[in-house]
């Protein structure tokens, strides 16, 4: 018995290979950065992310893609030694008005996946398309297949190729075809099956619970084909007998005690400066919020992190002080640029000198609620479940009671962009924005999850300061 996901949160279109007795599993990550996230696992069970492929500017440049843009179906191989991943990115996804820009694919390689940092530059080659995917049993070069919309009619895509025995299968939706190469082929694990240790077969694709998640499945094989869940409806738990139940981490922490970010927290886009500092303070994530607003599709001084549990509740306590009326801190829920929900502090627009809480829906009119210090620290509540509710709680020298300010349904969350598509899952984060303001500080967070929750409080100190969380 096992629950899926088996990775939670925002992780779709997944690509696995197995090299001696260990697992790796690649994602898709769309426009966030970094990019193409790496898991590890020894039993298909327990992942745990290990790195990213994309790190570097000079490997990926995502400047103002719509919801859906970025880099698409990433495909993870190994052979002689060497690490591929064969991916490609879209500068612009505008299916609403027929209007794309159809990426060159490309390819990094690496002969330690463990290293983020040793990933090779983008090879770029001019087959235009998207879902590219290579021979899973001979050199990763030698076949390349990628997606064009045909005229007048739906395409098919991702088409991942499946060797077994002296054939290789190529999957298009629900259609899967096989083609004879020349020579026999050798693989345990292809692009979305993979054999474990025990003989066994299973499968992994992106399922939906908070976002695109990547699930698993058994596979047999009859008469050459194979057969999926043995048949049956997906569901999020399985009776495969080879498996086990799995209930991921019940605490994160993060004490900011290293000079480099904990892997785990993305941007929108890949940032064109470092907007943030972990050595001006110690113990502490130090934000330079920049001109860019949470509506602006460049990249704002957004520091986000992939929603995992269904029922969750993220605290943050944070103390702010704002000399402009154009700027902000506070926390999100973020599905894109068009469409997400946050609460932050900002100064009163009509009383001098007074701090405001605003709480901007995803729809709807903006809710103000006036603090009645100046100084004082504030706890901001987002409640996630099967809708999302927002609080607050003013901290001055005793705690206040909790004023919810609004509550947003899950349907408006999840709706489809005006352009581009939803092809990414919830996030939550912390954000800062305005020119020549203050900077934020963040100090240690933890994540704890009891039963189907979990929660994370931030407390602050001095301009805008984070330094305990705890449940």
């Amino acid at each position: 018995m096992y629950n899926n996901p088996i990775i939670p949160g925002f992780n779709p279109d997944p690509s696995i290979i197995r090299v001696k007795n260990d697992f790796f599993l690649v994602t898709s990550s769309f426009e966030y950065f970094p990019g193409a996230p790496i898991y590890h696992s020894t039993d298909l069970i327990r992942w745990t992310l290990i790195g990213h492929a994309l790190t570097r500017r000079s490997q990926i440049h995502i400047q103002t893609p719509e919801p859906g843009g970025g880099v698409w179906a990433t495909t993870l191989r190994y052979h002689d030694g060497v690490y591929y991943i064969i991916a490609a990115s879209f500068e612009r996804y505008r299916p609403q008005d027929d209007d794309r820009v159809w990426p060159r694919g490309f390819y990094v390689k690496t002969e330690n996946i463990w290293d983020s940092g040793s990933w090779s530059d983008p090879v770029f080659f001019d087959q235009v398309g998207f879902d590219q995917d290579t021979s899973p049993s001979i050199s990763p070069l030698l076949i390349l297949l990628a997606v064009l919309p045909p005229q007048n009619r739906s395409s098919s895509e991702s088409l991942p190729l499946v060797s077994r025995r002296d054939r290789i299968y190529l999957s298009a939706e629900n259609t899967i075809i096989f083609l004879l190469p020349k020579g026999a082929q050798k693989a345990a694990i292809v692009n979305g099956l993979g054999r474990r240790c025990t003989g066994k077969m299973v499968g992994c694709f992106a399922g939906c619970s908070t976002g695109r998640e990547t699930f698993l499945i058994p596979v047999e094989w009859k008469d050459d084909w194979p057969i999926f869940n043995r048949g049956k409806k997906i569901s999020l738990q399985s009776d495969t007998p080879h498996l086990y139940e799995y209930q991921h981490p019940v605490a994160w922490r993060d004490d900011f005690s290293s000079p480099e970010l904990q892997l785990g927290w993305y941007r929108k886009n890949t940032p064109m400066r470092t907007d943030y500092s972990l050595t001006e303070r110690p113990n502490h994530l130090r934000l330079h919020g920049g001109p860019y607003n949470l509506s602006v599709p460049s990249c704002p001084t957004l520091f986000l992190r992939k929603q995992i549990h269904h029922y969750c509740t993220w605290e943050t306590k944070l103390s702010f002080s704002p000399e402009s009326q154009h700027t902000e801190a506070g926390t999100v829920v973020w599905w894109n640029y068009f469409t997400y929900s946050s609460i932050g502090i900002r100064l009163s627009p009509t009383k001098e000198g007074a701090r405001i809480v605003r709480f901007r829906p995803a729809e709807g009119e903006v809710i103000d609620r006036e603090l009645r210090s100046a100084v004082s620290d504030v706890v901001f509540f987002i409640e996630c479940g099967d809708q999302y509710r927002f609080g607050f709680k003013e901290v001055n020298g005793t705690s206040s009671e909790t004023q919810w300010i609004g509550e947003v349904q899950n349907s408006t969350m999840t709706q489809s962009p005006p352009v581009g598509a939803p092809f990414t899952g919830m996030m939550l984060g912390l954000y800062a924005f305005g020119e020549r303001q203050r900077c934020v500080l963040f100090g240690i967070i933890l994540l704890q999850s009891h039963h189907q929750s979990y929660c994370i409080h931030h407390r602050s100190h001095s301009s805008s300061e984070i330094n305990d969380i705890k449940c």
